[in-house]
């Protein structure tokens, strides 16, 4: 069964490499195949500070890896 849950550190890998595959097979990501700068270690960063910003991540998770994922960001603007 998939869960939904918080992404951690721990997902920093494979979040990464779920990216990748979905800026390669979707016409509907903001970024183009091979336009996605982000390396692992900035990632799982991002990943250890989404408490403090209130930017978050949630993957969908099956028994063997990550299968989705949604990013919601927090704007630092009074009206965001």
């Amino acid at each position: 069964m998939d869960a939904i849950r918080l992404a951690g550190p721990d997902d920093a890998e494979a979040l990464l490499a779920l990216q990748r595959r979905l800026d390669a097979q979707s016409t509907y990501m903001l970024l183009e195949p091979g336009e996605r700068d982000e390396t692992a270690d900035r990632l799982r960063e991002r990943l250890e500070s989404q408490d403090a910003s209130g930017s978050f991540d949630l993957v969908v998770a099956d028994s063997e890896a990550l299968v989705g994922w949604l990013e919601v960001e927090v704007l630092p603007y009074r009206r965001a």
